[in-house]
């Protein structure tokens, strides 16, 4: 399970919803999920750069 997934499996395995899906439901969950991904994607690229030394230099 991805800690970046913003759904929760109950143990029955029903998907449950999240606080941010019952306030706002589950379109806009899912564009701030596309977000956080896209967030994440962009760092650890730019870690991968840093490694092959080829980033900018903290």
């Amino acid at each position: 399970m991805s800690p970046w997934s913003l759904r929760r499996n109950t143990s029955d395995g029903r998907r449950s919803c999240t606080p941010l899906e019952a306030r706002n439901g589950p379109a806009l969950a899912k564009i701030l999920r596309g977000h956080l991904l896209a967030k994440r994607d962009a760092v650890l690229a730019e870690r991968m750069l840093i490694v092959a030394g080829m980033g900018r230099e903290e």
